[in-house]
């Protein structure tokens, strides 16, 4: 093919002969570590600030934390283990008082049984409750 013979138009692929390329799906980063997961209600928030000390407050958002582990399950009520609540860098002894005052505050249902982790129901909380 001499160069004047040469034409561009030479090079085009036909259509139909190359399948049109995808874009990959978008990547999904992984999350790393445990994270307390929401929505918390901002109602339960306030009236658990507002009824609770201190530590009993960090144990109630660090039982968000551990609904999240179980929600996938579909439960309402949840165990909250000796390991589960070290994981936050709460106690045994904390942990059982706790829950006990946070129920006692209206703010969760636990139930006990002997030689079991306490099972624990989160509460709806109304807006005009608090």
């Amino acid at each position: 093919m001499a160069a004047k013979d040469f034409s561009p138009e030479s090079l085009r692929l036909v259509e139909g002969l190359v399948a049109p390329r995808e874009a990959p799906p978008p990547r999904r980063r992984k999350r790393r570590g445990r994270f307390v997961p929401g929505p918390i209600s901002a109602a339960w928030l306030k009236l658990a600030r507002k009824r609770l000390r201190y530590e009993d407050f960090y144990m109630a958002i660090a039982l968000h934390g551990v609904r999240g582990v179980y929600s996938k399950r579909g439960e309402g009520s949840f165990p909250v283990t000796t390991g589960e609540a070290a994981f936050y860098g709460i106690g045994d002894r904390w942990r059982r008082n706790s829950i006990s005052r946070i129920e006692a505050a209206g703010l969760l249902k636990a139930e006990h049984a002997a030689g079991k982790a306490p099972r624990v129901t989160i509460l709806e909380v109304d807006e005009d409750e608090e």
